[in-house]
């Protein structure tokens, strides 16, 4: 039976009026292709140490050496990579203005961290696709590196959904616990970064009423990402309808939760998971 992972990486946070978290989800036998050929992408001349689609998009950092012409040829090559190794994409896009009048300051301080919710549901929709799309086998969740307290937020609910069985179709498909990875050492995060920051960026510009002809997406991508892609948008009523469903999965009244600062729920979640090495 195959064994999946999926990698997300996180744009958006702390600027601009939306956080998206995206990313792919494949086998291991294909990320292993993919790692081999995204490595030799990112050695052609002009040789590059890692990929970042902000540092692509700007001509800065690692592309600083780039003229146009090369960095678009360069982004179609990375773009091709992943459409012959990802099976599909999953993305959680979320407006800041909802998150905060839903999420901040009314649960914890490291619930207050729009990554959280993402990837919980980024999570969930990964399974809900597989067994979509009858995929056999188990599927890891690898995150791009965030703060330790929010990754026990969740490592915290992927054992309740675990411990409690949640939909016997697709507990069976939970692989081993969540885990954080270094985009510059584990490749698969770097396609989705640009996942990531291609949908915010559109998103963005749409918001911003900005003309096709003029928008950066459009012409860094002219040709979508070639794989199945499953969205979900959040507003203040789904945010609402998450909380209530987490409430009650935990058997929780929320009107009663009082609000834990950060140095009582690290305390309580360190207990839980001390060791984040694994």
């Amino acid at each position: 039976m195959p064994e999946w992972v999926a990698h997300f990486d996180d744009s958006g946070q702390g600027h601009g009026p939306i956080f998206v978290m995206a990313g792919f989800v494949s086998t291991v036998e294909k990320w292993r292709v993919f790692v081999e050929q995204w490595d030799a992408a990112l050695k052609l001349h002009p040789s590059i140490d890692y990929f970042k689609m902000r540092e692509a998009a700007n001509l800065q950092g690692q592309f600083e050496r780039f003229d146009p012409a090369e960095r678009d040829k360069r982004l179609r090559l990375f773009n091709q990579i992943i459409a012959d190794n990802a099976t599909f994409g999953i993305a959680s896009i979320t407006p800041t203005q909802d998150f905060y009048a839903v999420l901040k300051n009314k649960y914890s301080k490291s619930l207050d961290n729009p990554k959280y919710p993402a990837a919980v549901d980024n999570i969930i929709d990964t399974l809900v696709y597989m067994r979509k799309l009858v995929l056999a086998g188990k599927v890891t969740h690898v995150f791009d590196e965030m703060d330790k307290a929010t990754f026990r937020e969740i490592l915290n609910i992927w054992s309740v959904f675990k411990r409690q069985n949640v939909g016997r179709q697709l507990a069976r498909r939970m692989g081993q616990s969540p885990k954080m990875g270094n985009d510059k050492d584990v490749l698969p995060l770097q396609a989705a970064d640009l996942l990531a920051w291609l949908i915010r960026r559109r998103y963005e510009e749409d918001h911003d009423n900005i003309p096709e002809c003029d928008r950066l997406s459009a012409k860094l991508f002219p040709e979508p990402v070639l794989v199945p892609l499953l969205r979900r948008v959040w507003n203040k009523a789904s945010l609402v309808s998450i909380m209530a469903d987490t409430a009650k999965l935990w058997r929780l009244n929320l009107e009663q939760i009082v609000y834990e600062d950060a140095k009582t729920r690290s305390r309580i979640l360190t207990q839980r998971f001390p060791d984040l090495r694994s």
